[in-house]
């Protein structure tokens, strides 16, 4: 009888995919038994590597690199990582009924007593489609002229994902400590037709780390600050990311001067009537709206596992309370697919929360929780023109804020996502 491994990590959803890098979006995966090519034991867990489990056959790649196989780590009781192995074995070798052995999440249940499944980490599995430098072990980045090509301020966005809009912190490098920031350079394929010319107020820059957790020089956005960006127009898919350090409140970051498209926390009323005194901080809040939608902002929670993803409470300074001592940079990848579903990463690559799509030429422009419509930013730091303080109003410390005119998808999100907090954080 064929026999097969079976690993059940999540449910299925709309980010689930059929290659990861990471290993995120890889719900379900079956193999083959005879696939199998070795084990090993680590403590509390065993490795599971495949022979010809890949989604590509094969390529031409630079001297030096290959495609590394698909291998799946799986939890298990510490002590227990060789009975494992030992269980696997004989299943395969045996005249066994079943022809599957199943490692499963979502029913807590495992073909082997040694196997720990309670949780989507119990189970990490990754199907490569990028090849790794083999001295390193480090995903491959092309030649050195498409390293050169596709990085900006050390951060390697890969081929066809570098950003249209990008503010960084080599952008406030003229900036003494305090002084007002005047203007930000975009230093993404948009050029300075996309460079940050004027504020309300005076956004500062701010050098210490102690003060940002961020290790390099952002701006601070206080009570009345925000910049007014060169509008910033995407019509379908798209990928934002964020780095933020110590933030007042994590919630009404970017949106238009007409108050209808929005992102990404906070409680919204209905209407484009956005004021200080409407709108509300929501800890752990996904919010999101585009231009010319009026209705009710599709909004939900990050502090829950719904829909499949995984508990991301936030912002980290307030979750912390006065202890500081542990906060960090917070990382922030949003996501717009084809069908308008909208996806929140955290700094762990993980997705912390997920609105499925909502948009339809049925639709009138003020039913609720639409997702579709064009993203259209024109200030940062803010909502409309609500430059007072409010409950609903960013405050705190931004180092870099991009926009890409696609998906990404969830594996390179995933990375960029914890390439970013690699890059700022200030702690381990």
């Amino acid at each position: 009888m064929k026999k097969f491994f079976l690993f059940n990590r999540e449910p299925l959803n709309p980010s689930s995919s059929n290659s990861s890098d990471s290993g995120a979006g890889l719900s379900v995966l079956a193999v083959p038994s005879d696939h199998l090519s070795f084990m090993t034991a680590l403590t509390g867990a065993v490795n599971i590597t495949f022979n010809d489990a890949s989604l590509y056959e094969g390529s031409g790649f630079f001297e030096g690199e290959a495609l590394k196989k698909t291998s799946v780590t799986v939890s298990c009781k510490e002590g227990e990582e060789t009975r494992l192995i030992e269980s696997i074995i004989g299943f395969i070798s045996s005249d066994a009924k079943s022809g599957i052995m199943r490692f499963d999440v979502l029913e807590n249940k495992s073909t082997f007593s040694s196997a720990l499944v309670d949780s989507a980490e119990s189970i990490k599995s990754k199907i490569f489609d990028i090849p790794v430098k083999m001295s390193t072990g480090r995903l491959s980045q092309g030649s050195d002229s498409e390293v050169y090509q596709n990085t900006i301020a050390s951060i390697h966005f890969g081929d066809g994902n570098l950003p249209l809009v990008e503010y960084n912190h080599e952008g406030l490098a003229g900036y003494a400590d305090g002084a007002e920031i005047t203007s930000w350079a975009n230093a993404g394929t948009g050029g300075s037709t996309y460079n940050i010319v004027a504020n309300a107020l005076d956004p500062k820059a701010e050098v210490s780390a102690a003060t940002s957790d961020i290790n390099t020089k952002s701006a601070n956005i206080s009570t009345g600050d925000y910049f007014i960006i060169p509008d910033i127009t995407v019509k379908y898919d798209y990928t934002i990311y964020c780095v933020l350090g110590t933030s007042v409140h994590i919630m009404a970051l970017y949106g238009d001067d007409a108050g209808e498209c929005l992102g990404f926390g906070g409680k919204y009323p209905e209407g484009s009537d956005l004021t200080e005194n409407n709108v509300r901080k929501l800890n752990s809040s996904f919010s999101i709206r585009h231009s010319g939608r009026t209705g009710a902002v599709a909004t939900t929670m990050a502090d829950n596992t719904d829909n499949g993803t995984k508990y991301g409470a936030f912002p980290e300074y307030q979750i912390l309370g006065a202890d500081t001592s542990k906060s960090n940079a917070e990382v922030f990848v949003i996501r717009r697919d084809l069908d308008n579903n909208m996806y929140l990463h955290n700094r762990t690559g993980s997705i912390i929360a997920f609105i499925k799509g909502k948009g339809d030429k049925s639709l009138e422009l003020t039913d609720a929780f639409r997702t579709d419509g064009d993203l259209l930013i024109q200030v940062l730091g803010t909502v409309k023109d609500n430059a007072s303080g409010g409950d609903g109003k960013f405050r705190g410390h931004i180092a870099r804020f991009g926009v890409i005119e696609n998906d990404i998808g969830p594996s390179k999100a995933s990375k960029l996502a914890k390439d970013l907090f690699d890059l700022y954080k200030t702690t381990t």
